[in-house]
Order: C-alpha cells, then sequence, then structure tokens
C-alpha cells in the first residue's frame, strides 16, 4: 500500500525509526529507538489488512508469552492511529547480528557445523513452544536470528497457531515454499510439520538457502506440488559434496514424506543432531573455490579434463606450519566418467569433513 510508507528518523509513537532491517509478506521490521527507555529495539510494523486487531495482535499475545533464550521475545504491543490506519507495532529485542541468512557465502550456504548448531537451538526453542501448545509454523533460514554468544533464536510467531486437544489444527496460512506433505492435501498442522519445516530449513543452510525458496519461481505450480507430495522436494543431488550421509540421514527422516516416519518430537532430531561431531569442514576461497581444513592442514583439489568424457581427479594436502603441499596418493584418481569423478570428489570431501583422511 503506497499509504504503509516509513523513512528513517520518522516519529511512531514513542519510536523513533533509525533503519529498516527486515520485511515479511505483510509487515516491516525496523531498527528503532524506544525513546521512553532510551534503549534499541526491533519494531515490526504490520501492514494493515483486512484482518481484525486482535487477530493482528495474535503474534504479541505468543510471543510475550515465551521466556527462552532461544525464542524472540515479544516485549509488548501497541495499536497505533497513522492517518485514519490503524497499525501494529511489536517491540522485540534487537538481534544486532541480524538473521542466519547473513552468515551465507557466495553460494548462499553456512559452515556445516554452524548450521547444525543453529538447528539444535531452534530445536530447543520449539520443544518450548509444543510444551506450551504452540505451532510455529512458519520456520525457515530467514526466522532464525543470531544472538548474542552466537546463540540461534527463532522467531515471528505471526502464522503461529495453538495445538488443538487431538494434536492437530488446520491452518489457512501457510509459508508455501515449505508446505509439507499432509498440508497441502488438507491444510493440516501438527508438531510434525514444524518437523518438516526445520528438516528442509537445515538442507537450505547446508546447501544453499535458494534451493527450495526458489522452487515454486522455477517451475510450474503443478510441478511443485508434484514434488511436495512424491517426497521429492529434497533432490539426490542437490547436496553439496562434503555433505555426511550421517547428515543426510537426519534430514530425509525430518521431511519425510510420510509423518508417522518423521521425528516424534523436536526432542528426538535434537538427540540425533547432538551425536554428530566434524573436526573438518569446507569453506569458499577468495575465488569460490572450496578449501577444506582439518587440524594444521588445508586441503584443496584440482580437476583435469582427459579428454570429452574422462578427467584426472588430484587431491592436496597443505601443512600450515611446513608450507608443504604434497598429493593425497589414495584420493588421486585418473580416467574418471563424470559420474566416478562425482564419487571421487564426495569421498575426498567428506573425509575432510569427518577427519579420516
Amino acid at each position: 500500500m503506497n499509504e504503509f510508507k516509513f523513512i528513517p528518523g520518522q516519529q511512531l509513537y514513542k519510536y523513533n525509526l533509525q533503519k529498516p532491517i527486515g520485511c515479511g509478506g505483510f509487515s516491516q521490521v525496523w531498527l528503532a529507538r524506544d525513546e521512553s527507555l532510551n534503549k534499541d529495539i526491533a519494531l515490526k510494523i504490520i501492514e494493515p489488512s483486512n484482518t481484525s486487531i486482535s487477530k493482528q495482535l495474535k503474534e504479541a499475545v505468543v510471543g510475550n508469552r515465551m521466556e527462552h533464550a532461544n525464542l524472540v521475545r515479544v516485549h509488548y504491543a501497541d495499536v497505533l492511529k497513522n492517518g485514519d490506519i490503524d497499525v501494529v507495532l511489536l517491540a522485540m529485542d534487537y538481534q544486532h547480528n541480524g538473521c542466519i541468512t547473513n552468515k551465507t557465502n557466495s553460494l548462499k550456504f553456512i559452515d556445516l557445523n554452524d548450521a547444525i548448531r543453529a538447528i539444535m537451538d531452534t530445536l530447543r526453542g520449539l520443544e518450548y513452544l509444543h510444551d506450551n501448545n504452540v505451532l510455529h509454523n512458519d520456520i525457515k533460514p530467514s526466522n532464525i536470528m543470531v544472538g548474542d554468544n552466537n546463540a540461534f533464536l527463532l522467531s515471528d510467531y505471526g502464522i503461529s497457531v495453538n495445538i488443538s486437544d487431538n494434536g492437530f489444527i488446520k491452518s489457512d496460512e501457510q509459508y508455501h515454499p515449505h508446505i509439507s506433505p499432509e498440508s497441502l492435501s488438507n491444510g493440516i498442522v501438527t508438531v510434525k510439520t514444524d518437523i518438516y519445516q526445520v528438516g528442509l530449513t537445515l538442507f537450505r543452510l547446508i546447501n544453499g538457502i535458494n534451493l527450495i525458496s526458489e522452487l515454486p519461481c522455477r517451475c510450474s505450480q503443478t510441478e511443485f506440488i508434484e514434488l511436495v507430495k512424491s517426497g521429492t522436494i529434497v533432490g539426490d543431488n542437490d547436496w553439496k559434496h562434503f555433505v555426511p550421509n550421517s547428515v543426510k540421514r537426519i534430514v530425509k527422516k525430518a521431511v519425510h514424506i510420510d509423518p508417522c516416519c518423521r521425528y516424534c518430537t523436536a526432542l528426538e532430531m535434537r538427540r540425533d543432531l547432538e551425536k554428530l561431531n566434524y573436526p573438518g569442514k569446507w569453506e569458499l576461497d577468495v575465488n569460490d573455490k572450496f578449501i577444506g581444513y582439518l587440524k594444521n592442514n588445508t586441503y584443496t583439489y584440482d580437476i583435469a579434463p582427459q579428454d570429452s568424457k574422462e578427467s584426472n581427479f588430484i587431491a592436496y594436502k597443505r601443512n600450515n606450519d611446513s608450507e608443504r603441499t604434497t598429493k593425497i596418493s589414495k584420493f588421486c584418481l585418473s580416467g574418471l566418467t563424470p559420474t566416478k569423478l562425482v564419487s571421487a570428489k564426495k569421498k575426498f570431501m567428506t573425509a575432510v569433513v569427518e577427519g579420516k583422511i
């Protein structure tokens, strides 16, 4: 709406707007100065709609009850007249590190161990929500904030719903890219639809946050629906080569097409993630080339095409003390077809991550 525009320095009640820090389908989030407390806050401004004010305030009611280290709390809410329009304002703690998507590299993924830790923190917050009979219903990378001490907090209760006595409820509002097969069929949301969303979030953080969110734009609505219903929304070829099978198993269980085959609780999924421990990692250098780190060594690889059908794979290790670079013979292979080349790359990269090199 044209009249729903704000500028830095504008005064809304006791809040002085500093800069926009986020937006959603029906809201804006600003860094604002609460002049009554002389404190910076995150101010969510909900756009006017046909929805009742009481329904717009539901997020504040839910968020104000949530006192947990891994949940963003809504401290208070106001309804302000802006001209002839009622505007709902929600005041929350300002997380100066922003959301987790700020940590992504040029290929839009984050460090594997950071992704696992972020999801474990998210699941801790989700356990608390579920214990308080609330389904979040909107778990995605942009709703995970990076707090102080590098903790992670789940935010945004705009489309959360209360769990009914029978454990499920229909919801008219869904984050479409993360819609589960059962929600697509009948609108039902449960604890296991939250688990499904957590699984897709972990997949995106590890492999690229755009992989799922851009699907509805890259394929037709019919094709997207078929991917969800067939359980192939997470493609076998979408994984980064360094992702261990143990991580893939957890994600695939969380996003299983059959809710009965998913994790039953957030705690159960978190316990599986807590078993993982990866001493190595892969990052991108300034040229967007993969470089691995394990103990006091760095790892790289080259692919040397031999002809139109075959290539050689050469793996290297550099000792950071001696600055000596050597080939790792057991991972160096020649005459590889494209399929075998992918296999060689996966074997080398996962060996670095798992410390089995």
